[in-house]
């Protein structure tokens, strides 16, 4: 079949569609050759080489140049997302049979299995010699992992004001929870939602991963309700978390003083006392303990938590035998001739006069706090607004200090360990997330093998939370300047006696600012 003939050549279809040049005449400017193909957009000219050689020499012999494309072109794509046409058709020919074009493209794209996603809009615009889009798959719709959330604490730590201040007395030390009160929820992963290719094959989504809820099951129980996993107290107490995990504690709430009438206190949850606690008299606890009377205490025997913290809301008047003690922080008002020790933070609302505080962390009021006398002693620094008095009266204060560079390796250790942990509770989760698709095919030692990866993923989670806390803690040291620190924001006066680490400054006149010790030497600013 002749495509093309003029009076230099002539192009036919030959069998298989290829193209033939038959040329009877030299001298075909071979530039003219772009608009004889634009006018017949079916020619593709694959030796280009062998047209040139045609064109010069003239043999009259057909010469193979290409061959002829089909009208409708249907690419598709690797993943069988997308297809697409290209019409090798002229304007004129698209416009003179668009709905015959439109009726061969859906028949051709049903030759080609192409059912799936097919673009309406896009058969309403179609253009001569482009690439156009005619059908898109649905990628699947991959579940959503478990979301989980838990009931979130008060502070326990007092909040720095704008202005400097602290806020020690609105904090709600204990949190407090009614049985079947809520205490935390999973909404559960989600299957996702398979895709097709425009081939119609299916497409299965990834499902979501699911994520243990961490919860002490003698004092917290799950509940299911609207398709989610509630955790709700099995009784009245104090909400703790523990290498998070939630529970409830015994919390014991005295709505009057300690004294005669309750005799010494001993407790293995929280204690709240709302009013104060008489001369002579102890409350010693496991968990957290709360004096809330505005009076505070006087000449108290001894208050002390074992592994959590004391808030003291109206201070103390020790008389030099008051004694508090907090596994973690200690949190009051003022300090009057009394021992506190605290194994995190001692926090002290306006001053410390005459008393012997023992921390890592030592913070007052940033506006008006005030240590007089008595001795401090903490592990990474002390924050005051006042150190000493007018009255020149000594003050010692003492900061053991610690190796930066032995912080840092720790941080640097406890990463690797951390990361390896995390490897491990991954491939659990994944054994899990296999077994949990059969769950209903199981056999016994199956279920059990669930039953212990469950354990092992709850006993990795608790190794995680507390490798956790334990980076936070050694963050706290990066926190302070240098290998120590002593912080006067406001004044210093004479008398005062800063030893940080082997380094030790005598205060001559009233001065302010931040002393630390950084290799080996004494700094200031």
């Amino acid at each position: 079949m002749d495509l093309v003939q003029n009076d230099f050549f002539k192009i036919t279809v030959q069998e298989q569609d290829e193209l033939f040049i038959t040329v009877f005449r030299s001298g075909f400017e071979a530039q003219k050759l772009g608009a004889i193909l634009e006018q017949y957009p079916r020619m593709k000219i694959t030796d280009f080489k062998s047209l040139g050689t045609a064109l010069k020499e003239a043999t009259e012999a057909p010469v193979k140049i290409g061959v002829l494309r089909a009208p409708i072109e249907v690419t598709l794509s690797k993943d069988q997302m997308d297809a697409s046409i290209k019409l090798y058709l002229s304007e004129e020919e698209l416009l003179s049979q668009y709905d015959f074009v439109r009726s061969e493209i859906l028949a051709i794209l049903e030759a080609h299995q192409i059912t799936e996603g097919i673009l309406p809009d896009a058969l309403d615009r179609l253009q001569a010699k482009q690439d156009l889009v005619i059908a898109r798959g649905i990628p699947p719709v991959h579940g959503e992992d478990a979301q989980i959330s838990y009931v979130q604490l008060s502070e326990k730590r007092p909040t720095l004001l704008s202005d400097g201040r602290a806020n020690f007395y609105e904090l709600n030390f204990i949190d407090r929870v009614e049985k079947d009160g809520w205490l935390g929820e999973k909404i559960p992963p989600t299957a996702g939602t398979p895709g097709r290719t425009v081939t119609g094959q299916p497409l299965p989504p990834k499902p979501g991963k699911d994520k243990p809820l961490l919860y002490d099951k003698n004092s917290v129980y799950e509940s299911h309700e609207d398709g989610k996993v509630v955790l709700r107290a099995a009784r009245e107490g104090a909400i703790h978390f523990e290498n998070g995990k939630v529970s409830v504690i015994e919390h014991i709430i005295i709505d009057g003083d300690v004294g005669p009438a309750t005799g010494n206190i001993k407790y293995s949850g929280c204690v709240t006392v709302k009013g104060t606690v008489h001369d002579g008299y102890s409350v010693v606890a496991d968990k957290d303990i709360s004096i809330l009377g505005e009076i505070g205490i006087g000449a108290v025997d001894r208050i002390v938590s074992l592994s959590g913290s004391v808030l003291i809301k109206g201070g103390i008047f020790g008389r030099n035998k008051a004694f508090v003690q907090a596994k973690k922080d200690v949190i009051v008002k003022h300090a009057n001739d009394c021992i506190i020790k605290a194994d995190e933070h001692i926090y002290v609302g306006l001053y410390t006069i005459g008393s012997q505080l023992f921390a890592k962390s030592i913070i007052l009021d940033q506006q008006r706090g005030k240590i007089i006398g008595g001795e401090t002693h903490a592990e990474v620094k002390v924050v005051t607004a006042y150190l000493g008095n007018e009255l020149e009266r000594t003050t010692p204060v003492r900061i053991e200090g610690f190796n930066r560079a032995d912080i840092l390796r720790q941080i640097d250790q406890l990463l690797e360990e951390y990361k390896s942990t995390l490897i491990l509770q991954e491939k659990i989760q994944r054994e899990l997330a296999v077994y949990e698709t059969v769950l209903n095919r199981l056999s016994d030692d199956q279920l059990q093998e669930v039953h212990f990866f469950k354990q092992r993923q709850e006993e990795l989670a608790d190794k995680l939370y507390a490798m956790e806390e334990t980076r936070q803690a050694l963050l706290t040291f990066l926190q302070s300047k240098g290998e120590g620190e002593v912080s006067i924001l406001k004044k210093a006066f004479p008398k005062t006696v800063l030893q940080i680490k082997h380094t030790q400054k005598r205060i001559d006149k009233i001065t302010s600012g931040t002393f630390y010790v950084l290799d080996y030497e004494l700094l200031y600013e």
